[in-house]
């Protein structure tokens, strides 16, 4: 009622705006005694009562999982049958689709146990059908009907005729006094009681799905192993936080002004800082120091138009997956260029000086596109966001941690 008032009717504009909410509906279990009748179904039923409790819908037949076509766990595997007609699959499957139908039936049963026993006083079982055609063997009303009929108050709904010889029920309303009802929820809960009955264990498996899985290839970081220490910059210098938060704005910077037009990116950068107070004394030499950096004739084509901010990259060297995203890639007719950003740091005086850690991440980066793009040269930088500063790093640094 609430969305109704507020928003245009759309089942999909209800569903969407229950999602995004914040309100909770609970189940309310204070009503006892009340002069009212509950609707809800069986399983939220459960641990309640009322002194009468109607069934309304027993001639339904129970859902049936292995009509669905599914991924079924079968111990520590995992199948899918090819098919939902058992004559025409494997016996294994079909064993386990048979399996799936016991469970789902033998769970049908006990919510038929809970239903019946919300009841304190009095339970009325009603069966409805559609058509003139018997309902299904196995619902809960005709179970109810073949067990308890003996002891059950029966009012025939005259819109239908005279049950025939064969007992068939249609519509019928059935009221079970409580007698009679506790002695079947005695019988109900002993049956549910029972242990499962043996079964004849399922056909062997195949050879292969006993085997153990190859090993798949080694998965390795972009920047391999054995990265020294390097000391980061003190984070009690100058304003708390105010370093990294300024590092991660130019990061942020450099990663969306590329897509923005030259002439609109100061405008948008200082637009950017300024929702953030920490940032706002600051800010035009900040959103400067960005564009310097779009800016620098080394790396221009980088942030230029083509060019990718977070670039995935996957991809083969030797017996290792590598799997990495650069932080920008531009794919040039002529060479590849890669950028990494670097936060949280300060700048190496040199690029020799450079974290080998670093050094051999970019040595990956450059291999994969070598094998990529074959014959065509790749240039490599580091960007270190905390001064900004955009450093090339020459082939000549990055050839000892070439893979």
């Amino acid at each position: 009622l609430d969305y109704e008032r507020r928003h245009p009717p759309s089942l999909q504009g209800f569903l969407q705006w229950l999602r995004s909410g914040e309100a909770e509906v609970k189940r309310q279990l204070d009503r006892h005694g009340r002069d009212e009748v509950r609707v809800g179904t069986v399983h939220g039923a459960k641990g309640l009562e009322a002194p009468v409790v109607i069934l309304p819908d027993t001639a339904a037949a129970p859902a049936h999982p292995s009509r669905r076509q599914t991924l079924y766990r079968d111990g520590d595997l995992l199948l899918w049958p090819p098919s939902t007609n058992k004559d025409r699959i494997d016996s294994y499957s079909g064993e386990l689709l048979d399996r799936v139908d016991r469970e789902d039936e033998a769970e049908y049963r006990r919510l038929l146990y809970v239903a019946m026993t919300r009841a304190a006083d009095r339970l009325v079982i009603c069966g409805w059908n559609n058509s003139n055609r018997k309902p299904p063997e196995d619902c809960w009303y005709q179970n109810l009907w073949r067990r308890l009929r003996n002891g059950m108050t029966v009012e025939r709904d005259p819109d239908w005729p005279e049950p025939d010889e064969s007992g068939e029920v249609p519509d019928w309303l059935l009221e079970l006094p409580r007698q009679l009802m506790v002695m079947e929820r005695c019988a109900t809960e002993a049956e549910a009681a029972e242990p499962a009955v043996d079964r004849e264990p399922p056909p062997s498996l195949p050879g292969w799905a006993r085997r153990p899985a190859p090993s798949p290839p080694v998965m390795a970081p972009p920047g391999g192993d054995g990265d020294e220490a390097f000391a980061a910059a003190s984070p009690l210098r100058g304003k708390p936080g105010g370093r990294f938060r300024r590092g991660r704005a130019i990061h942020k910077l450099l990663e969306l002004l590329p897509e923005i037009a030259p002439e609109r990116r100061l405008d948008a950068a200082l637009r950017f800082l300024a929702a953030d107070p920490g940032l706002a004394d600051d800010a035009e030499a900040t959103a400067r120091e960005a564009m310097a950096v779009l800016d620098d004739p080394a790396f221009r084509p980088v942030f230029g138009p083509g060019s990718r901010a977070e670039a995935p990259l996957v991809g083969r060297i030797g017996g290792e997956i590598v799997s990495a995203r650069i932080d920008r890639l531009a794919l040039l007719p002529e060479e590849t260029l890669i950028v990494d950003f670097k936060s949280g740091r300060a700048p190496a005086p040199d690029p020799a000086w450079a974290p080998a850690a670093y050094l051999r991440q970019l040595a990956r980066y450059v291999a994969l596109l070598r094998q990529m793009r074959p014959g065509l040269p790749v240039r490599a930088a580091l960007l270190w966001t905390e001064a900004p500063l955009l450093m090339p790093i020459p082939e000549s640094c990055l050839a000892p941690y070439m893979p």
